[in-house]
C-alpha cells in the first residue's frame, strides 16, 4: 500500500495541509513508479518504494518553498533540490557490490 495523508502524517508531522499533502504524495508516487523497477501485477508495494515516495514528497515540498535566489533561513544558506535526488534513486535502485567490466 502506498502512503496516504494519514500514513504520511505519522512519519511527517510538520507536513502541510491534507490537500497539498495528498497532491505531493500522488506526484511522488508517479515519479517513484516511473523510476523504480516495475513490480509484477498485484505485487505488494515494497517498503523501499514507500520510503522513497515519502522522501520525494518532502523534497517536492521543500522545492516549492525555496526562494528564487535559492536562499533560505536567517543566515542565507542555500540548498538546491533536484527532481529526484540520488538518495531516493539509491533506495529504489540500489547498486550492487559487484563491479561491471566492459
Amino acid at each position: 500500500m502506498w502512503h496516504d495523508t494519514e500514513t504520511a502524517r505519522n512519519q511527517w508531522v510538520t507536513a502541510i495541509n491534507d490537500d497539498e499533502l495528498a497532491d505531493l504524495l500522488e506526484v511522488a508516487r508517479m515519479q517513484v513508479e516511473a523510476f523504480a523497477p516495475r513490480l509484477p501485477a498485484g505485487a505488494e508495494v515494497p517498503v523501499n518504494y514507500r520510503m522513497a515516495q515519502l522522501m520525494q514528497a518532502k523534497n517536492l515540498a521543500l522545492a516549492g518553498s525555496a526562494s528564487p535566489s535559492g536562499d533560505f533561513g536567517q543566515d542565507g544558506f542555500s540548498y538546491t533540490r533536484y527532481p529526484m535526488d540520488n538518495t531516493v534513486k539509491a533506495i529504489l535502485r540500489p547498486k550492487s557490490g559487484v563491479p561491471r567490466v566492459g
